[in-house]
């Protein structure tokens, strides 16, 4: 038998590469006789595991367009490996094997994209922070006159409302500021009586 008489494989890229969630299509253009029987394809996965047609899985020929296709709808990463066709008729068989790649979808935004995003985002943290400590250093007086007027209960939501976070240390120099502001009272009524 001549090469014209006997089915094989044309053109076939070796490798396949995809991301995960895309779906990955192999195509094998073929050539044999224009008259006789056509040839069957078969696709293998890995060594032994031959592949059917199913819900994630289309495969066959062309005969149209003389291609054998093997289609694997939204990849994953498991899909990934070697994979061989056989192409049979009667009792010749040609094969050869493919490599597909699939790699991991891409969720975030690009590394140069990202960082500059986090130096954005640090430099405006570095300026808020700045104008917040500038605005309870200056707000420090405020501060202790609202919480001796506020009754007990409320000193949470001031320390919130003023950005201290040590509500115990709070709670000290506010005893400490109570305890001198009588202190001071007692004085000016004593001066009095003199």
């Amino acid at each position: 038998m001549s090469d014209s008489e006997i089915w094989r494989i044309v053109d076939i890229p070796p490798v396949v590469s995809s991301t995960e969630g895309k779906d990955v299509t192999i195509t094998a253009k073929i050539a044999g006789p224009s008259e006789g029987p056509q040839p069957t394809a078969t696709w293998i996965k890995g060594k032994f595991s031959e592949l059917k047609k199913s819900a994630r899985l289309a495969l066959g020929i062309n005969e149209e367009k003389q291609e054998a296709f093997l289609t694997i709808k939204k990849a994953k990463i498991f899909d990934e490996g070697k994979y061989t066709l056989k192409l049979k008729t009667g009792d010749q068989e040609v094969q050869t094997t493919i490599q597909v790649n699939v790699g991991k979808q891409e969720v975030s935004k690009p590394a140069t994209e990202a960082a500059g995003d986090a130096d954005s985002f640090k430099k405006r943290m570095r300026r808020y922070m700045k104008s917040a400590n500038k605005a309870i250093a200056g707000d420090q007086g405020d501060v202790w006159m609202e919480l001796t007027k506020a009754s007990p209960k409320d000193y949470a939501e001031i320390a919130f409302n003023h950005g201290i976070t040590d509500l115990r240390g709070m709670l000290k120099r506010l005893a400490a500021v109570k305890k001198k502001k009588k202190d001071g009272e007692k004085d000016d009524k004593a001066s009095i009586f003199l």
